[in-house]
């Protein structure tokens, strides 16, 4: 690598750390983590009428995100006679979605992603990110805000967004641990 080149290097690591650190991981993390929080809420509901048959227990685990780092999230157990899952906070961090958490069996995994309520499926876009400055200069807000729902994703590479609503919830338990 030549000098030139790694002075460029240099000076794109520096844009690139200045950027990160305006952004307000700490913040964008624990609105992830109530989200999660509130989707184990949804699926303890979904599953309250099955408690003689399904046990439930969280634990924490140790999520580590670039830019985020190291921080605890809850991780929530499923047994069904025998038979366990688990739903498993992945990040924030994550290209297309501020958050997603993993139902997992040891058989199948289904993908849990926070989109757009209206959201049916992916869609490339591009969004602009102002400074300070610049935000002042314009004077208002030019995104429309977006209400964040929990949505289960199918698989590639037709990729659907599927509503988390209790039937699509039990069935997609019921996949994962090979019923």
């Amino acid at each position: 690598m030549s000098k030139t080149a790694f002075k460029e290097f240099i000076k794109k690591g520096i844009e690139d750390h200045t950027h990160q650190k305006e952004f307000d991981w700490v913040g964008r993390k624990n609105k992830y983590l109530d989200r999660v929080k509130q989707l184990y809420e949804q699926i303890r509901s979904y599953l309250k009428e099955f408690s003689d048959t399904v046990q439930l227990s969280e634990e924490i685990v140790i999520v580590n995100e670039k830019y985020v780092g190291n921080y605890e999230a809850p991780l929530l157990k499923i047994d069904i006679l025998g038979k366990q899952a688990s739903l498993v906070p992945i990040g924030t961090n994550i290209i297309g979605t501020p958050g997603r958490v993993d139902l997992k069996s040891y058989l199948e995994t289904k993908r849990i992603i926070l989109v757009d309520q209206t959201a049916k499926e992916p869609k490339i876009f591009a969004a602009i990110t102002f400074n300070k400055e610049d935000k002042k200069r314009i004077g208002k807000r030019i995104t429309r805000p977006r209400n964040y729902v929990w949505k289960i994703i199918t698989d590639p590479p037709n990729i659907r967004y599927i509503e988390l609503d209790e039937e699509h919830f039990l069935g997609a338990l019921q996949e994962v641990l090979g019923g």
